[in-house]
């Protein structure tokens, strides 16, 4: 074997061992938070996950297009809020619509309230449309407008999972 020979099968397996080692770890990994792979609880989840940690990008991706949660100042007045966490707690889902409401969040601007989430699932995503920061007394009562404008909605995920 040439000294030209040696060389290029050692770089032809070096290239193998790149492309193999890159397929494994592509194949590993989990889907994003990137649209298409979350139900309404998760993406709702989410956005709170990436918008109290300044994740504009990936809070936008989990937003509707022209909603208020979609602009980058909005992500960055969520943080500024001062929320550093908060749990979905309760969702309502039909099959296109849901309202998620996360326990009271304590903010170090604001009262101790929760947050309620409207969503809307275009063409099989969901996707935040709106967030406000509302008493309990607002949360419960959207909660009861939202199941008497949408008489089929469920607590629970099955009514997600029609795509």
């Amino acid at each position: 074997m040439t000294l030209r020979s040696a060389i290029a099968t050692a770089v032809l397996a070096a290239v193998l061992a790149v492309v193999a080692v890159s397929s494994a770890s592509a194949g590993a990994r989990k889907p994003t938070t990137t649209r298409g792979y979350l139900d309404a609880r998760q993406t709702a989840q989410a956005y709170i996950d990436a918008a109290t940690h300044v994740r504009v990008k990936e809070a936008i991706a989990l937003a509707e297009p022209g909603a208020a949660p979609s602009q980058d100042k909005k992500v960055i007045n969520f943080w500024k809020l001062g929320i550093r966490e908060a749990v979905v707690t309760s969702i309502l889902v039909d099959e296109d619509s849901a309202v998620a409401m996360t326990q009271s969040v304590n903010s170090e601007r604001v009262w101790q309230a929760p947050l309620v989430f409207r969503l809307v699932r275009i063409k099989g995503t969901w996707l935040v449309r709106d967030v406000d920061l509302v008493s309990d007394q607002s949360a419960k009562e959207t909660f009861d407008q939202f199941r008497e404008d949408h008489p089929k909605a469920t607590e629970s995920a099955e009514s997600e999972k029609k795509n």
